[in-house]
């Protein structure tokens, strides 16, 4: 399209607020358009048009986080659309679909900002504003630590379950785990968990671990006993 030809559109759009939505298809949506037809709105005038108020085209914009070991795909679903990377403008009835894709070492957790998804694929529009929508994403595998602090008898914490006598747990993203401390004695008192968790309960479950946690520190406090004194 000539730029005089999107200099109509404009115009035309910014009397009306909306003859955009009602006029030439986007370029290559769908596959229905080819990217060279004079027809057809690119993606730059797309842009321009999206730029004026009232010009009933709105813009989706699709990141990922973290950008390591992810990425979001945009594409558009009609001619209504178009898209290129990671942005995309739509108009009318027009939507457009994204995809977050994780390499080995990451995990998709959920959408958020347009949309609190936890499906990877998802479908956005029709649209009354723009849209910004980021994919959230974390790691694979998650390995849990666990150490005994403040008893000098050798008695420690320990992991239930499939870690149970590890000195550490590797979860799947998503997974939960379950770690109990030795119960306070004569000699010791359980304090609490550190690092991990604060709770004061001797058993602690980890439910749905989906981000590195800090090393569980199952502390404890020497008790002092009163003196005996014998009496003559």
């Amino acid at each position: 399209m000539k730029l005089a030809q999107l200099g109509v559109l404009v115009a035309v759009a910014a009397a009306t607020g909306t003859a955009s939505a009602q006029g030439a298809p986007f370029c290559a949506s769908g596959g229905a358009v080819a990217d060279d037809d004079p027809a057809c709105i690119s993606f730059e005038e797309a842009a321009a048009l999206a730029a004026q108020p009232d010009s009933g085209v709105h813009r989706v914009t699709a990141s990922n986080q973290p950008t390591l070991g992810s990425f979001v795909t945009a594409s558009a679903d009609d001619s209504e659309g178009i898209c290129s990377e990671g942005t995309c403008y739509v108009r009318g009835e027009g939507t457009v679909s994204l995809h977050a894709t994780a390499t080995t070492q990451m995990v998709f957790q959920h959408w958020s900002g347009c949309s609190d998804s936890a499906e990877p694929v998802i479908t956005i529009g029709p649209l009354s504003e723009d849209a910004d929508c980021v994919a959230n994403f974390g790691p694979g595998l998650i390995v849990v630590g666990l150490s005994t602090q403040g008893r000098e008898d050798g008695v420690q914490a320990a992991f239930e379950g499939r870690c149970a006598g590890q000195p550490s747990c590797t979860l799947m993203s998503g997974n939960s785990v379950t770690i109990s401390a030795p119960p306070s004695g004569l000699r010791y008192r359980f304090v609490g968990w550190s690092g991990c968790s604060t709770s004061e309960s001797a058993t602690l479950t980890l439910s749905d671990v989906t981000q590195p946690v800090a090393p569980c520190v199952a502390t404890y406090e020497r008790r002092v006993l009163p003196r005996l004194w014998l009496w003559r």
